[in-house]
């Protein structure tokens, strides 16, 4: 595969979700379901608790919706199940500029249907902290956070994400730094499992612990990052695609890509693909001593531990 067709693979997936999301405003401008707001009640620090879903049926079927807000802190229960009439977001958070963190208390769930709905939905946020515990089935992009304008933390333990489109999608953060950190999790998506797009400013750093991923296409992606570094570790996890597993395409800074541990990366094309990078590109294998590949693109279909490695031409 030439580095040429690799990035025609990337801009059909953007041209697809672009497209998507045209869709999803024309649905909620057009045909989406009427809401409610502040469903577990105003000010800056709300608790969605069972008590607040049996106002909706016992399961929030009009959704957690906060628009507008500014900063905000919600925490969802663990005896909360979020399951919104088809069409909804489960979360659905849009700030005026504030910070909002969300934190999701072990044993809450997400469920949405109807075409690509988010699980959860935050936009123009200054600053977005998303953490805990949570099982989401959504038939769009299980975490989605949309035009920030500093620090992203999505910070994941023991959770299960299951998504029509991505399972994480940052895109479009002006200023600050992303950092998404999974561990002991399943995540299962189309495409783009976890997703960063679009960072103006700012490093990028993707931690995979003891977990798995399984996409059609590209389990983590990492595009259009203009200023900053991107740092990527798999740790004693699988990745698995039908196509690119790891992709790295048009970053400004530095990448590096860190395989550790009893990782396994599985695809029917690279396991690993960096290209149009402006800065340095290195592949490190960890077990018992660390090893610097050279700059490139593992071509092995199937890829285990610390096994030796074929590359590409540098990109």
């Amino acid at each position: 595969m030439t580095r040429a067709s690799i990035e025609a693979k990337a801009s059909s997936y953007r041209r697809r979700r672009l497209l998507a999301s045209t869709a999803i405003l024309w649905a909620i401008c057009c045909s989406a379901p009427a809401q409610a707001n502040d469903e577990c009640g105003t000010g800056t620090v709300v608790i969605c608790d069972i008590g607040d879903s049996a106002a909706y049926f016992d399961d929030f079927d009009t959704g957690i919706t906060y628009d507008p807000v500014a900063d905000l802190t919600l925490i969802v229960a663990g005896d909360v199940e979020i399951v919104p009439t088809s069409g909804i977001e489960g979360i659905d958070i849009q700030s005026s500029g504030g910070s909002v963190h969300v934190t999701l208390e072990a044993g809450s769930s997400i469920v949405t249907t109807g075409f690509l709905t988010e699980g959860i939905f935050i936009r123009s946020a200054y600053d977005v902290t998303i953490d805990g515990t949570v099982s989401i089935d959504s038939s769009g992009t299980s975490i989605l956070v949309d035009q920030s304008i500093d620090d992203i933390l999505v910070s994941l333990s023991s959770s299960t994400l299951s998504a029509g489109q991505s399972n994480v999608l940052v895109d479009r953060t002006d200023a600050g730094d992303v950092i998404v950190d999974v561990t002991y999790s399943d995540l299962t998506a189309s495409f783009g499992g976890i997703n960063v797009d679009r960072t103006y400013s700012g490093d990028v750093d993707i931690t995979m612990r003891h977990s798995t991923l399984s996409v059609d296409y590209f389990g983590l992606l990492v595009g259009r990052t203009y200023d900053g570094d991107v740092r990527l570790q798999i740790e004693d996890s699988t990745v698995t695609s039908s196509d690119i597993a790891v992709l790295a395409s048009h970053t400004g800074g530095n990448v590096e890509i860190f395989l550790t541990g009893g990782t396994a990366i599985i695809s029917g094309s690279y396991a690993v693909s960096v290209t149009q990078t402006s800065g340095s590109a290195h592949v490190y294998c960890h077990r018992s001593r660390r090893r610097r590949q050279p700059r490139g693109r593992i071509r092995r279909s199937t890829w285990a531990g610390c096994l030796p490695s074929r590359f590409g031409p540098p990109s």
